[in-house]
């Protein structure tokens, strides 16, 4: 009986070929289960795979493939003038500490294309233990540009060190109204209404760019042209009302509909920068999506059991979710990677499928 030759290994004498390997980090950071729920499925599969084993597997992948072509991707990112930012909490077992610290998970993505022939968006994903102002001095360095942002002050000392123009969030901002509305508030259509026109503009805007098929240069003309003729207007009403309702006795500062009225003035020059720029979206939910699918693992493995796993968790978020925007299937993205590296000789990876950068 003629036997095939058995797939080799990612590293010498590896016992597991590349599909393994993809597998497991598509399980664990694509599918969110725990590394002891995937123990579970892999042995009613027939298949005897340690939760350790698979730990050092992501270690590998994160090594071999994630670090590489990440430091790359960070540089590609910092040449972007615009960026998205979010932020959110987890939890991080930290050694000879009991009950675990909180870690802070950031993501800082690229703007979505505008045009079809766009650049596809790429996210890169940050843990630290604490939520200050070091996260983001340490990502972005002396970058300067404009961040898309809520109000989140931890920012704003890398803001004012680096000249960071701060845009704001219209989604963010009208939130709150809604939950006021939502509450019985009537007064809170009143300005609801306006926050409605001006996200239908947007829709307007790329619905008019992708049919016309426009170039960047011709979208960002379009976008500032409508943005000038309409939003200019619409926003102007925004902020009226929300000036007459903060002066109004029957709104109370500390009601559902104060908070969002306070917040939204004081949030005024951000959230109007996208008049001034045409590159500049109107919403954060890009990056927030990219969070919500962190949020979503986290709620089914609860806590980062190192520092180092939580470092390592970042980054392999980061490779699968610049997978997605790029329109790849992360799981054979990651697969065709691995099967690429040369354990012959200097470790060297190549490529088949591009995020915009190469390692």
């Amino acid at each position: 009986m003629k036997y095939e030759k058995a797939p080799e290994g990612v590293i010498p004498k590896a016992k597991y070929d590349a599909s393994v390997y993809a597998n497991v980090v598509a399980s664990k950071y694509l599918d969110h289960l725990p590394l002891n729920r995937l123990e579970s499925i892999y042995k009613r599969a027939g298949l005897h795979l340690p939760k350790q084993t698979m730990w050092d597997m992501l270690v590998t992948v994160d090594e071999l493939v994630a670090r590489p072509i990440l430091a790359q991707m960070q540089r590609k990112v910092l040449e972007s003038e615009v960026l998205h930012s979010d932020d959110t909490t987890v939890r991080v077992q930290v050694e000879g500490q009991k009950g675990g610290s909180n870690g802070h998970v950031w993501t800082w993505r690229t703007p979505a294309p505008i045009t079809k022939d766009g650049e596809p968006a790429k996210t890169l994903v940050q843990c630290t233990l604490g939520r200050n102002r070091a996260g983001p001095r340490h990502f972005l360095g002396k970058w300067t540009g404009t961040l898309i942002v809520d109000g989140l002050q931890v920012y704003n000392a890398v803001s004012e060190e680096n000249g960071i123009n701060r845009a704001g969030c219209w989604s963010h901002a009208r939130r709150g109204v809604v939950t006021a509305w939502k509450g019985g508030c009537r007064a809170a259509a009143h300005l609801l209404a306006p926050m409605h026109r001006l996200f239908w503009i947007e829709r307007a805007i790329k619905q008019r760019i992708q049919e016309r098929g426009l170039s960047l240069e011709e979208a960002l003309a379009l976008r500032r042209k409508v943005r000038d003729l309409r939003s200019r207007k619409v926003q102007s009403v925004i902020f009226e009302r929300a000036f007459n309702l903060q002066e109004d006795p029957a709104v109370s500062p500390d009601s559902t509909l104060g908070k969002a009225v306070n917040y939204l003035i004081n949030q005024a020059e951000p959230l109007q920068l996208n008049l001034e720029d045409a590159r500049v979206p109107i919403h954060n939910n890009h990056a927030e999506q990219d969070l919500r699918h962190v949020a979503i693992g986290r709620k089914n493995y609860m806590t980062f059991a190192s520092e180092k796993g939580g470092e390592v968790a970042a980054r392999l978020y980061s490779l699968v979710l610049s997978a997605k925007h790029a329109g790849l299937d992360p799981e054979a993205y990651v697969r065709e990677l691995l099967s690429a590296i040369s354990t012959t000789a200097e470790q060297q990876i190549v490529c088949k499928f591009s995020l915009g950068v190469h390692a």
